[in-house]
């Protein structure tokens, strides 16, 4: 209209006059209608997974507890919060899944090697939690609850390894034991694929069709698996699993843990870093010299993270045999008392690494980040300074303009010890 154009002007381009005019409007229509086409599937799935995200909301709503006389009970119109003071003064009470590492509504990764148990340490966590134990790898498990288990890597393997937890932990009848967690970890027997709007607004139904569901924890293992086909090094797509799994993690009140392997290095997860600024707790699992499992936290958002690692040792758990007699046995991962000084993998490699210089060989901070750059010593840098530092292994010359190090008595000990010198 703005240009003149009637309405019965587009009808009579739209059917085909012969006129110049008439056919450039006729072909500008057609190309429209052909975009409309072309999108229509797309836009319905995205409506679709809006939908099914805001019944997740009221899901939890309709089970959420009856707000402290504390907290801001007059809900805004919008997110602008226009009386500042009972904003902040409102309750910033979290609740704990496992006191001082994991909260509600959070978004974590472990990461690690392939078969480096990743999966050992997830399921010896979200069992302890499902069955509502007291603790898991000495730290308090504050809230027990439902466990959603998102299994991309082979559900035989994973049907194995929960019987041989559950043996280990639980005894007696395995069908009993088996019974404790019906309605307390539901296995979701193939992988949810992240980047696919219709599978994941598929996911995001089931979530909501499932009656008295209401889960504590939802682990995705792994992300290779929910992304099968894609670039894991692409900023842009990785961004887009990120917003659906924060939005997950908002949405149900729930932790969401997501499963993920490590780069050729073993420095830090495989892939495109979207995730690093979005998580708020990470950590690594990796294998010592010695066979045992250690998990070593890198991030904690709002909290302090632990300085020695977690130490799990791998244990079979024998479960009988198959139809030709042939003995099944499975792994679990079985928290044990660390060595008070315990090093990771890659500490460990750095302080060979160094020791290889020789005693009383000082090395700058340049050549110190050349060879965290190698294969197999890591590339955390700062982190891994500070932590050698912190144990007395390390003594740094700080009083130059470039920083320089040398390996300190205690190093050249745990080296002995190791029969590494």
């Amino acid at each position: 209209p703005e240009n003149g154009i009637s309405r019965a002007y587009y009808e009579k381009a739209a059917d085909g006059s012969e006129n110049s005019e008439g056919e450039a409007h006729r072909k500008f229509l057609v190309d429209i209608r052909n975009s409309v086409a072309a999108t229509a599937p797309e836009i319905a799935a995205k409506r679709t997974v809006d939908a099914g995200m805001e019944r997740l909301r009221e899901k939890r709503k309709d089970k959420a507890p009856t707000p402290s006389v504390e907290a801001n009970t007059a809900a805004p119109l919008s997110h602008l919060q226009t009386t500042v003071s009972n904003w902040i003064l409102g309750s910033v009470d979290v609740p704990a899944v496992v006191e001082d590492l994991f909260y509600r509504g959070e978004f974590a990764m472990a990461y690690g090697a392939p078969a480096g148990g990743k999966t050992l340490v997830a399921l010896d966590l979200t069992l302890s939690i499902a069955l509502g134990l007291k603790n898991w790898a000495g730290y308090e498990i504050s809230e027990g609850g439902q466990v959603v288990y998102v299994s991309g890597e082979g559900n035989r393997g994973l049907k194995l390894r929960i019987r041989a937890w559950l043996k280990a932990h639980v005894g007696g009848d395995m069908r009993s034991a088996l019974g404790q967690l019906d309605g307390k970890f539901l296995p979701f027997d193939k992988a949810v694929q992240f980047l696919n709007d219709q599978e994941w607004s598929d996911f995001i139904d089931e979530l909501n069709a499932t009656p008295d569901l209401n889960p504590t924890v939802i682990v995705f293992d792994t992300l290779s698996r929910c992304i099968a086909g894609q670039n894991e090094n692409s900023a842009e797509d990785m961004s887009k699993v990120v917003g659906r799994l924060e939005q997950l993690a908002r949405d149900t009140g729930a932790l969401v843990l997501l499963v993920h392997h490590s780069g050729k290095s073993g420095s830090g997860p495989r892939g495109s870093t979207a995730f690093a600024g979005a998580l708020d707790v990470m950590f690594s699992v990796t294998q010592s010299d010695t066979g045992q499992i250690l998990v070593e936290f890198e991030k904690i958002k709002d909290g302090e993270m632990p300085t020695d690692a977690l130490a799990f040792k791998i244990e079979r758990v024998p479960l009988g045999a198959d139809k030709k007699g042939k003995p099944i046995t499975s792994a679990i991962a079985q928290f044990e008392q660390p060595q008070k000084g315990m090093l990771s993998p890659s500490l460990m490699a750095m302080v060979r690494a160094l020791g290889a210089k020789g005693s009383g060989v000082e090395i700058t901070d340049k050549e110190w980040r050349q060879l965290c750059q190698k294969p197999g010593t890591g590339g955390r840098f700062s982190k891994d300074i500070k932590d050698l530092v912190k144990r007395g292994i390390l003594a740094p010359d700080t009083t130059r303009r470039e920083h320089r190090y040398l390996l300190a008595p205690a190093g050249w000990r745990l080296l002995e010890n190791l029969g590494a010198v």
